[in-house]
């Protein structure tokens, strides 16, 4: 995917589930720009174009085996930053070591909300006049470097900052097991992905990458592993994600 899960996406899956199914797949929060409410068979956002927060790991995998997507795996992340690139020492997403904060929001909401501040390539550090995700691509203003979007090598966006990235993790013995299985399309009764050999509903074999808008400089950069290993499965207001396939 080129941008983070949107609100607007995570609503939509949310529509098609039974009542049974989307009990399972929503903690309403109202919080950290997470404009997601309603009831079964009847949810909306008030905030369609942000990247949907508050998502565990069994919310992701559940929407990603029902759009017959899947994870993405720790190497897919870095390979999705860099490319055929060496490594820069320190390097963010967009292949460089300077990375530009933002401030604060204009036109929060809207199809074109963008960064306040001119430059801004990076939504991080827990600025209070963000305090939260971003709209997917909000970057760039204008100017169309990978520097000055926040862009992986191959244009896929905010894989440095806005939400953590939830990855399949090479630290452990599940998650090196895992071989890549796209989603059929369905998922079960309780909500759950259900594809053989992905990390299960607790997080277990799975990790973070990325950074978030609420972590420091150095949690965004592509080779930081700090949190690659960790299997918390909790919905939190940094905790977002994307999917992959494999072709075809």
């Amino acid at each position: 995917m080129k941008y983070e899960l949107s609100q607007a996406q995570y609503v939509a899956f949310l529509n098609k589930l039974t009542n049974r199914q989307a009990s399972f797949r929503i903690s309403l929060s109202s919080t950290l720009r997470n404009g997601i409410t309603g009831t079964a068979g009847s949810f909306s956002t008030s905030l369609p174009f942000v990247a949907c927060n508050f998502l565990d790991w069994a919310d992701l995998t559940a929407y990603l085996d029902w759009a017959a997507l899947r994870p993405m795996s720790e190497f897919e992340y870095e390979k999705s930053a860099r490319g055929n690139l060496s490594p820069v020492v320190h390097e963010y997403a967009w292949g460089t070591t300077g990375i530009t904060g933002a401030t604060g929001i204009s036109n929060p909401g809207l199809n074109n909300e963008t960064p306040s501040n001119t430059g801004a390539n990076c939504a991080y550090g827990n600025v209070a006049g963000v305090q939260g995700p971003l709209r997917g691509g909000c970057f760039g203003q204008g100017i169309n470097t990978r520097a000055a979007t926040g862009a992986g090598y191959y244009g896929i966006m905010e894989l440095s900052g806005n939400l953590f990235e939830r990855i399949v993790s090479i630290g452990g013995t599940i998650g090196r097991g895992f071989d890549g299985q796209n989603g059929d399309g369905e998922i079960n009764s309780v909500g759950d992905a259900d594809v053989f050999n992905w990390p299960g509903r607790g997080g277990g074999g799975a990790g973070f990458r990325g950074g978030n808008w609420n972590r420091a400089a150095v949690y965004q950069r592509v080779s930081d592993r700090f949190y690659s290993n960790n299997t918390n499965g909790d919905r939190s207001g940094d905790f977002g994600g994307r999917g992959c396939r494999t072709a075809p």
